[in-house]
């Protein structure tokens, strides 16, 4: 059995399992009931199709265009009168399409992860022809993804245009802003013109089939624009020939109210350089004002540098920041001083109305006692405490290493102050970002017994017996502890003993004070593929990410871990109607933390669990399996999708 795809009378020879699955079922009595089936013809009569109705793979006949080939798989968009269509082929080793071929398509309906789909059998180029003008759309008109695989144009701003690796290929990452801050990530599959580094700062009109991204609920999250190449983007207005010739605002200016009308685009900034690391972001400062800056410029300038920035106003994890920023050093060598604060000061109650933090992005110094250090390959990270409150100093892996602390060692640490604030902004917490081995300093070595002996002799006066055997108990438990091993050694989490360990001791405590827990299972989809295409060096790239975007999403106190190979877990002490906002951050984070460090998207399965007291003295192991069931639950919805193609072929 032959069929055509890729180019007019070329014939392709079908893979001989895929020949063998097409057989069984073209004998089967299904497969001769959709013979019987009108064929759709029409590419809308496929895209209006519910996702059962589209699982059962009627048959499809189309005749149209090829609007925009797929930059990083064997797939196309397709349009024809009536409008646009995804459609995906058997062979993935036919040539790829290009743009403004004719074909004939035979094929069937599948659910697709987002909107129904096309998939194809065979595909015949029968000609060419010219693409229509597509309508400019407006961002109110591409929300909720309606405009999916449809052949569209946007005119907008370009923030940033980059060389990524997308499953395995390069592609031309472009951001553009289309207005009021919508951003939208432009996919360019043929950049061979050239030029496309002199996009960023001009306002373009693009052209391309309109993409989505969304979450394992087949729910909207983003917007995506696939574009063929760079012939379909036409410059309306060059970029500025002198971005830094915009007026300077002060840093804590952007965001704020004001009665007149604020042009788009982006603000120029004066800072001094606190913290930078070439490629990703720098912190600046002005007085008691700083700012974060996410720039993919290469060169990094030095510390205390003062620099002009040129950036996109977005919106930070705590305060707004500069998106897709570039800078020049005006000025070197101009220190700051940092603000020597207490942690009890970071994290304010202000005019007994919300919290603030007064010194997020500013270069702070501050004391605390040593209570853990991890040292990992890409991060040192030390647990410090000063009175009851705990916070993390940590130094990425490009930057040094730190010496080893005992425990109890008392130091004054200096870094960029991060707040982390969460969704009900009840819970707070804070971070200190350093810049170097250096900004450690060791005021006071106590041995590790010293302050304990001084709690237990306070404590026998009032307790007695009682407290000693205490702290005996909890020698023993440390010695055991240390004894397990209990990090991961990759992502830095508890490993699957130490996270059964300590999340024991929560549940048991939330038992005793009747409290309620929020149990989280994550798992990473389709991780073994990555290991097979990528290697395994990208799949530890995605459990690492997958670790940080934990880390994010909750806070130090929470029991975190890595239970084996791809799977995750998180016991926290939240309320139960914070769950599905934190799934959807975990979800969010993970698309685009993928393809900004990863070079291809990252997503997961997540299951959740309400531990409450009503469930009674039931074990962490229960507890374990009945969320991981739950997860697995909704992996397997998922994985029906995709095998929807094997299972009606």
């Amino acid at each position: 059995m032959q069929m055509n795809a890729g180019c007019g009378n070329v014939k392709r020879r079908i893979p001989l399992p895929i020949l063998l699955l097409l057989s069984v079922a073209a004998c089967s009595p299904h497969a001769q009931g959709l013979e019987a089936l009108p064929r759709l013809t029409q590419a809308n009569q496929v895209r209006t199709l519910s996702v059962d109705q589209a699982r059962r793979g009627l048959p499809v006949h189309l005749v149209g265009v090829v609007s925009v080939p797929s930059p990083f798989k064997n797939s196309f968009f397709f349009m024809d009168a009536s409008g646009g269509i995804s459609v995906d082929r058997i062979d993935d080793a036919a040539p790829p399409m290009h743009a403004g071929q004719r074909v004939e398509i035979d094929g069937v309906t599948g659910p697709g992860l987002f909107a129904p789909v096309v998939i194809a059998r065979t595909v015949v180029i029968v000609g060419k022809e010219k693409l229509p003008q597509p309508h400019i759309l407006s961002p109110e008109e591409l929300m909720g993804g309606q405009q999916d695989s449809q052949w569209i144009a946007l005119r907008a701003q370009v923030r940033s245009a980059s060389i990524q690796t997308i499953w395995g290929h390069p592609v031309l990452v472009v951001r553009a802003e289309i207005d009021s801050g919508a951003v939208v990530v432009v996919l360019v599959g043929n950049y061979s013109k050239g030029g496309w580094d002199q996009l960023p700062g001009s306002t373009v009109l693009m052209r391309g089939a309109c993409g989505t991204t969304f979450n394992d609920k087949r729910q909207f999250v983003g917007l995506r624009l696939i574009v063929a190449s760079l012939d379909d983007f036409e410059v309306l207005r060059p970029a500025s020939s002198a971005p830094f010739d915009l007026p300077l605002r002060s840093l804590d200016s952007i965001f704020q109210f004001s009665a007149t009308t604020q042009a788009n685009g982006p603000v120029r900034m004066r800072g001094t350089v606190t913290y930078a690391k070439a490629g990703e972001s720098l912190f600046i400062q002005d007085g008691p004002n700083g700012i974060s800056v996410r720039s993919g410029q290469k060169n990094s300038p030095a510390v205390g540098s003062v620099v002009d920035v040129v950036g996109y106003p977005a919106s930070g994890e705590y305060a707004p920041i500069l998106d897709d920023a570039i800078y020049r050093v005006v000025a070197e060598d101009k220190s700051v001083a940092p603000v020597q604060v207490s942690a009890a000061n970071i994290i304010v109650l202000s005019g007994r109305t919300f919290w603030a933090a007064p010194y997020d992005a500013q270069l702070v110094q501050l004391d605390g006692q040593v209570a853990e250090e991890t040292q990992e390959d890409f991060q040192d990270q030390l647990i410090l405490r000063e009175g009851n409150i705990i916070f993390r100093a940590k130094l990425q892996g490009s930057a040094g290493q730190l010496p080893n602390f005992d425990p109890g060692t008392l130091v004054r640490v200096t870094g960029i102050c991060i707040a982390r604030i969460d969704d009900v902004r009840d819970m707070r917490s804070f971070e200190i970002l350093l810049r170097s081995p250096s900004d450690v300093a060791i005021l006071k070595r106590l041995p590790w017994w010293r302050s304990a002996a001084a709690a237990w002799s306070v404590a026998l006066g009032l307790l007695g017996l009682l407290i000693l055997i205490l702290i005996t108990f909890l020698l023993q438990t440390q010695s055991e502890l240390r004894a397990l091993a209990m990090k991961d050694p990759l992502t830095g989490l508890l490993n699957r003993r130490g996270f059964s360990l300590l999340a024991k001791r929560t549940w048991r405590a939330a038992l005793r004070t009747d409290c309620t827990l929020l149990l989280f299972y994550i798992d990473l989809d389709r991780f073994k593929e990555i290991n097979d295409t990528l290697g395994h060096q990208a799949g530890d790239r995605a459990l690492e990410a997958v670790a940080e975007a934990m880390r994010e999403c909750f806070r130090p106190t929470d029991v975190l871990g890595r239970m084996g190979g791809d799977e995750f877990s998180a016991l926290c002490a939240m309320p139960e109607s914070v769950a599905g906002n934190i799934e959807r951050r975990i979800v969010t984070k993970l698309v685009d933390r993928g393809i900004r460090q990863c070079g291809f998207p990252i997503h997961v399965s997540v299951g959740v669990l309400v531990c409450s007291p009503a469930l009674g003295p039931v074990s962490i192991e229960e507890l374990i399996r009945r969320v991981d069931a739950r997860m697995y639950e909704k992996k397997k919805q998922r994985k029906a999708l995709r095998d929807s193609l094997a299972l009606k072929v």
